[in-house]
């Protein structure tokens, strides 16, 4: 099978990578001088690190966004689990599990830093769109698609059994990301002001 997709924008640094720093460190003292890191650590290509604590700017998500397209869009959402209840803004996590269920991915999309999944319901498939998942990572969130037989680690608060074997896994340390299934996607994102990419020059200058 596929290698997993680990698109991490959470504020803890790899494992790999600490264990790395330690090792260079310890042989700096000795004497040994030689950078061992090329050797010894690659990031995954959807990898993007950043100091601790520090929330995800808007270049980041759309990058999660771009990552996460290819492997998911057209896939059905089999199955959720919520194992820490306030990661689910609206609605209750048990009508959340309930609700997308079945759910088919038209399109992800982002609205300033939020994830957008557009959704189409199993029960409604001449519809186009009839729902939206929003995700807002906060400080520490970040997605992996794994294989389902993968161990998931204590960190792994939501997670989604994909139609083609695989799990879509919101992982978060400190517990601060929201998701949101709603009818329209105003509800959460309404007052945001216009996207950077988007604006035309013309719109910029009357705004600023």
């Amino acid at each position: 099978g596929r290698d997993p997709v680990d698109v991490h924008v959470a504020g803890d640094v790899p494992l790999e990578h600490d264990r790395r720093s330690r090792r260079l460190g310890a042989e700096r003292k000795g004497g040994e001088q030689r950078d061992t890191a090329r050797e010894e650590w690659r990031p995954h290509a959807s990898t993007i690190l950043r100091p601790p604590g520090r929330m995800p700017e808007l270049p980041e998500v759309e990058t999660m966004v771009r990552d996460l397209r290819p492997d998911l869009v057209g896939r059905t959402f089999v199955r959720a689990t919520v194992r820490w209840k306030r990661t689910i803004a609206t609605p209750s996590s048990t009508e959340f599990v309930r609700q997308i269920r079945g759910c088919k991915i038209i399109a992800l999309t982002r609205r300033g830093k939020h994830l957008v999944f557009h959704l189409r319901s199993a029960s409604k498939p001449r519809t186009h769109v009839t729902k939206y998942l929003l995700v807002h990572l906060r400080m520490t969130g970040g997605f992996r698609i794994d294989p389902q037989d993968v161990a998931r680690d204590k960190h792994m608060h939501v997670y989604f059994q994909l139609d083609n074997g695989r799990e879509l896994r919101f992982r978060d340390t400190r517990k601060f990301g929201r998701m949101w299934l709603v009818d329209d996607p105003e509800q959460v994102v309404g007052k945001l002001g216009p996207e950077p990419l988007e604006i035309s020059s013309r719109e910029f200058h009357r705004l600023f």
